[in-house]
């Protein structure tokens, strides 16, 4: 299903209503009308902007610039693009391990019929003891969410683990 706006028709609903209300009554995703709103340079309204409103504080609506170049009118939300999604699958044969199907040509296409099979690791079923010399020089030589797969936990998780050891870690990025 396609929608048509023009931009001033489009900035009018995106004020009259929070996102979360729109895209359930467009039938679309928060991303597409966001990214539809970006192209037309169609300022949205600020996080906490309906809060405020709702509580008589003052919000400002900043007034709709002028269409940047090559804007075309009408402005098309077509809500039937196929989005890219990812299978998850739990295999009988090893009850620890999961696997997740996802098919290359899922990006172009609808999903197809023989999709590629990942493998990951199953959570370690022991907790894993070091010493902190050891976990210091595991997480300046591996990243930290890589380093945190191995042990099963979260890159967060990892990193509570080494300021309650006092351990120096690389900053993001590293």
């Amino acid at each position: 299903m396609e929608h048509r706006f023009t931009r001033q028709e489009l900035y009018d609903r995106v004020w009259s209503k929070p996102m979360s209300h729109l895209v359930v009554e467009l039938r679309t995703t928060t991303g597409n009308l966001s990214t539809l709103l970006r192209r037309a340079d169609i300022p949205k309204p600020s996080s906490g902007h309906w809060m405020r409103k709702e509580f008589g504080k003052p919000v400002e609506q900043p007034p709709l610039p002028p269409a940047p170049s090559g804007c075309v009118e009408p402005l098309v939300l077509d809500t039937e693009k196929p989005s890219i999604k990812r299978k998850l699958r739990y295999t009988k044969a090893d009850p620890d391990a999961v696997s997740v199907s996802v098919d290359p040509q899922q990006v172009l296409a609808p999903p197809a019929e023989n999709p590629v099979q990942v493998a990951l690791k199953p959570r370690p079923t022991q907790p894993t003891t070091m010493t902190r010399e050891e976990l210091y020089g595991a997480v300046w030589r591996t990243p930290m969410s890589r380093l945190a797969e191995d042990y099963g936990i979260s890159g967060n998780g990892l990193a509570k683990i080494c300021d309650r050891e006092d351990i120096p870690y690389p900053p993001r990025g590293y």
